[in-house]
């Protein structure tokens, strides 16, 4: 029996976007305690039921769960739906980003390819080579003297003061940048925008060289212009030391094309370290200092393995959603993983269905 439902909305399609999205999550009654089910698809779509909980658990623990899901939904730009009743929100309310914050330019994904394909692009001239950064996508904003960050989703997220000092030292009057961000580093592969003029119709290689011309005025900074490999003969060397030095992967740029939103057909990544986002379904098993991970199966999730907490994020907790590298995966347990960060721009766990579509890509090693 359901104690408490929401139903929630999603969708991007007016910005670009691909995503048109529904989430329904339910607090019910089972077997003497309380689970948190949910129902997910496209708008207009089936929906498909799945479950948050692995066992039944006291009220308290499934309602700050049920709130924790939630809050995350609101925070990734999902909207509450009333649909001849109201929908029920957590008693504190949760603020929303509204659409007209988001960000003007959805992310682009970089399409992953095999090493042989990769060996087309180290050869070709019309691609640059740079390392995948083992961060979270970050695009920034500053206009009107506000910095803004945007994580993968779109949505406005803040931007440290540390890193705010630096980018103040680029003494450009407005800008829009593209990156990943690693602590409190940013690393920059991309503008958008620089001085009111928008630039993201130029070729990649004028964009990349308007970010290598940024003023550099301390030897140690937060802000990073992305290393980048632009001959044959560099580009092979750099792919053998990223390999030894089992870096994520290489992503390649074609030096020719304007900026795209969405899944790419221009620019690749060839990974070396497999990735997936996991929840952390216990912690401390036997005494370890570890966290237990798993992933959706058919929308209830599965234990897949265990990482090592050891000089983890302190705020990594029981239903704290983990990116996590590792060797490979067996069908049934992750090789070697180990736990990168928190995400705080997802909502879900990976389906071991994407898991296993990853591994049929790039190399593992």
């Amino acid at each position: 029996m359901s104690i408490k439902s929401v139903r929630l909305q999603y969708s991007d399609l007016a910005l670009g976007g691909s995503s048109h999205k529904e989430y329904r999550l339910f607090l019910e009654k089972k077997d003497g305690g309380y689970v948190v089910n949910y129902e997910n698809g496209r708008i207009g779509d089936t929906l498909h039921p799945g479950t948050r909980t692995v066992t039944p658990l006291p009220l308290e623990e499934a309602e700050q769960k049920y709130n924790s899901i939630l809050a995350g939904k609101l925070k990734d730009g999902y909207s509450l739906v009333k649909n001849g009743t109201v929908a029920e929100a957590p008693s504190s309310p949760l603020p929303v980003a509204p659409m007209t914050n988001r960000t003007p330019f959805p992310v682009s994904k970089l399409a992953e390819i095999n090493e042989e394909d990769a060996g087309t692009y180290v050869k070709s001239l019309g691609y640059y080579m740079q390392p995948k950064i083992d961060g979270q996508r970050r695009q920034l904003r500053y206009a009107n003297g506000v910095y803004t960050g945007y994580n993968k989703l779109g949505n406005p997220v803040p931007v440290s003061q540390a890193l705010a000092a630096d980018l103040a030292l680029l003494k450009l009057q407005s800008f829009f940048l593209d990156g990943e961000i690693v602590g409190d580093d940013y690393i920059a592969f991309d503008i958008f925008m620089a001085n009111g003029k928008e630039v993201s119709g130029a070729p990649y290689s004028q964009r990349l060289e308007l970010l290598e011309l940024l003023p550099k005025r301390k030897a140690r900074s937060h802000f990073i212009v992305i290393p980048t490999w632009k001959t044959v003969v560099a580009k092979r060397e750099a792919l053998k030391c990223l390999k030894e030095e089992r870096a994520e992967g290489a992503a390649f740029k074609n030096t020719n094309m304007p900026y795209h939103a969405g899944v790419s057909t221009q620019d690749f990544k060839l990974k070396f370290l497999k990735s997936c986002t996991c929840e952390v379904i216990r912690i401390g098993d036997k005494g370890h200092d570890s966290a237990t991970l798993a992933v959706l199966d058919d929308g209830k999730l599965r234990e897949v393995g265990r990482a090592s907490m050891i000089g983890k994020d302190k705020g990594i907790q029981v239903g704290s959603l983990v990116e996590v590298v590792f060797l490979n995966f067996t069908g049934s347990r992750l090789y070697q993983p180990r736990i990168v960060a928190l995400r705080d721009d997802q909502s879900e766990a990976d389906s071991i269905a994407k898991v296993m579509a990853g591994l049929k890509q790039g190399v593992s090693v």
